[in-house]
This record gives structure tokens, C-alpha cells and sequence, in this order.
């Protein structure tokens, strides 16, 4: 199962933080009520990483490995799991991606096949959500050593979701992780 751990942030006098039901961004005076727990290595090592992003691994470059029909069918399917699910559904869409579905090796491979699929070759950043939890779903490695993490850029509100595992941003195509604060981390 996963674990969900609050990461707040203290900045002039308002404690930021994310709902852990809801996901929603909070800015409030007082601090968090619940965070869920102590910061394991795993997760140290990813907080690590966002504090220093430019030391993180990362390529642009997709790692492209052919996979049968019938993992590429159920990728799609849960895909639309997701989209149907949509950030609304927050908590039931982190539920429904502890159900793991190993079809890649690794994160890394699982984003490059995620890349190809509609929905996500056009919306890269809208859909950051439901990429990152379906990379997490359909990785070997993430259970052992990924954090899926959803920060904060607080002069937008804007949010982001992006993973680090293994002292790495797997995704290819995001780069713009680093302009946000982890606020939640996500992982087994």
C-alpha cells in the first residue's frame, strides 16, 4: 500500500501544505493537522534531489522498448482508469495505483511508453497527475525505490507532480519539476 507522507512549508507566517483526501493546496495560519509520518531514507534521497535538482539524473532521451500487445492494451485501459478518475478523485486515484500492474523493468521505461500514448503526447504538464501515477503503477522499480512527489509553486498556486527514484527524474519530457516545492510524497 502506499504510503502518503505531508511535506508543509513554513513562509511568512502561512504554513502551506496539500490535503492528503483531497489534494487540494492549503494556506493556512495554522500548521498542518496530520503529516503522516516519519521521512524514510527513500524519501530523504528524492527531498534530497529536489533541494539540489541540477545533481539529479535526468535525460531527455526516451528508452524505447517494445512491449507485447497485451501489456500495451492494458496500459491504455488503465490510462483511461485514470482520466476517468481525474484529479477530482484524488485519494481513490492514488488507492487505484497501489494496485500494482507491472509491465516495465522501470520508471524510466514506463514514462517513455507513456509518452506515446493520447492524452499525454499533447498534455504533458495538464496530466502530470495521472502520468506520474501511472508510471508508478505499471514500474517494477518505483515500489522499491521511487517517491512520486506533488509540490507547489506558491506565487501561482500552481501544482505539479513528478517522481525521483534512485537519485533520478525518469520522465523525459518534464523539466519543469524543478520550479515547484514538495509539499506530499507519495510512495510504498
Amino acid at each position: 500500500m502506499l504510503r502518503l507522507v505531508s511535506l508543509p512549508y513554513l513562509q511568512d507566517g502561512h504554513w502551506w501544505y496539500i490535503s492528503r483526501w483531497s489534494g487540494s493546496l492549503i494556506r493556512s495560519t495554522l500548521p498542518p493537522p496530520f503529516t503522516g509520518g516519519g521521512v524514510t531514507s527513500k524519501l530523504q534521497a528524492a527531498l534530497d534531489s529536489c533541494e539540489r535538482p541540477f545533481s539529479c539524473k535526468w535525460s531527455h532521451i526516451h528508452v524505447r522498448k517494445p512491449i507485447c500487445q497485451s501489456d500495451s492494451n492494458l496500459l491504455e485501459n488503465i490510462n483511461q482508469r485514470f482520466f476517468s478518475l481525474g484529479n477530482r478523485r484524488f485519494l481513490a486515484s492514488i488507492i487505484y495505483s497501489s494496485l500494482g500492474s507491472r509491465i516495465f523493468e522501470n520508471t524510466k521505461i514506463a514514462f517513455s511508453a507513456i509518452a506515446k500514448l493520447p492524452g499525454h503526447m499533447d498534455s504533458l504538464n495538464d496530466r502530470c497527475f495521472q502520468r506520474s501515477l501511472l508510471a508508478a503503477k505499471t514500474s517494477l522499480s518505483f515500489s522499491r525505490h521511487g517517491v512520486l512527489l506533488i509540490g507547489a509553486e506558491f506565487s501561482s498556486g500552481e501544482m505539479h507532480a513528478w517522481i525521483i527514484e534512485n537519485g533520478e527524474q525518469p520522465d523525459p519530457d518534464d523539466r519543469t519539476w524543478i520550479n515547484f516545492r514538495p509539499l506530499l510524497a507519495i510512495h510504498h
